[in-house]
């Protein structure tokens, strides 16, 4: 059990990044990314690649922490690209993550693709083995990124982001994995989806299940135990949001296996395509300590080919 005061929550998610103190080597010249090798790297070993999408307003380094990604050994082996989104008026970082591109804007999805070819020249990559994960904007920009690549990626997830809904801007051919990881009650960007542009948790993992040729129906597996739930006395749940008060909050695990997993099967080459859905969840559910990052990571390679 942790017991944290209220005020102290957000200091520790922005200033107690490990990624923080990690040391990095960088990529690009513009803009430039930060690049964390497998500890022992040698050059003579392939080993495969992820990049880690921020959310809207957020950093590489707080993604990296919030996620614990230098926490789990299956992350360990990858080497890690960790780039930063550009700032918008309100000085907020953010991918331009909708199609189509409009004009002046900076196009990201060029960005990211140039940021893999550099590492993939630079860095001993696995062509076979390069996977995005994004989380909320990160999300939708995983989803343009795989929509706009072809045989480049093997896998993505999206975590609290969505699938764009004209399919006209989606041209990859290439089967790829996809795991759409989303809370219910995610009040930023609802799992049924309110807006014409975007689809909903459901209808984004169902759009690439169609696309890799899978079942046409998912299959319920077992539950998993993804997030870390709150204990907060005397809470108080009023239009969906909880409003705790003054004094500490007390986190303990519960040990629930509150999110469902769906999966469609039998897809092309190998790939997987599955939706974890958070009951309960928010757009930022608390997966500290719950191995998030790697139980991911095992989605995507499971059965996945080894070669393109």
């Amino acid at each position: 059990m942790r017991i944290f005061p209220i005020g102290l929550l957000s200091f520790l998610f922005l200033f107690s990044s490990p990624m923080a103190l990690a040391a990095f080597v960088y990529l690009g010249s513009d803009r430039p990314a930060a690049v964390k090798l497998p500890a022992h790297y040698n050059a003579n070993q392939k080993y495969p690649l992820l990049v880690i999408l921020h959310g809207y307003g957020s950093t590489a380094s707080e993604t990296g922490f919030y996620l614990e990604v230098d926490v789990h050994p299956m992350a360990a082996p990858y080497i890690y690209i960790a780039p930063e989104g550009t700032l918008d008026a309100q000085g907020r970082r953010h991918w331009n993550a909708a199609p189509p591109q409009e004009p002046g804007e900076v196009n990201d999805s060029i960005y990211l693709q140039e940021l893999i070819a550099q590492a993939k020249a630079t860095f001993s990559v696995d062509p076979a083995r390069i996977y995005v994960v994004g989380v909320s904007n990160g999300g939708f920009m995983a989803y343009r990124l795989a929509c706009d690549t072809d045989g480049l990626l093997a896998g993505i997830v999206s975590i609290a982001g969505a699938m764009f809904s004209d399919q006209s801007y989606c041209r990859t051919k290439t089967p790829i994995s996809v795991l759409q990881i989303h809370g219910t009650r995610d009040e930023i960007v609802p799992f049924e989806s309110t807006r014409p542009e975007s689809l909903g948790a459901l209808a984004s993992a169902q759009t690439w299940a169609q696309k890799n040729g899978c079942q046409s129906s998912a299959e319920m597996l077992n539950a998993r135990d993804v997030m870390l739930q709150p204990l907060i006395p005397g809470i108080v749940l009023a239009d969906g949001a909880y409003q705790a008060p003054p004094g500490p909050i007390v986190v303990d695990d519960l040990g629930a296996q509150e999110t469902d997993e769906l999966s469609w099967s039998a897809c092309a080459q190998g790939v997987n395509v599955g939706l974890w859905r958070v009951n309960g969840g928010t757009h930022v559910p608390d997966y500290s300590g719950k191995n998030l990052i790697g139980q991911a990571l095992e989605f995507l390679t499971k059965g996945t080919a080894t070669s393109r």
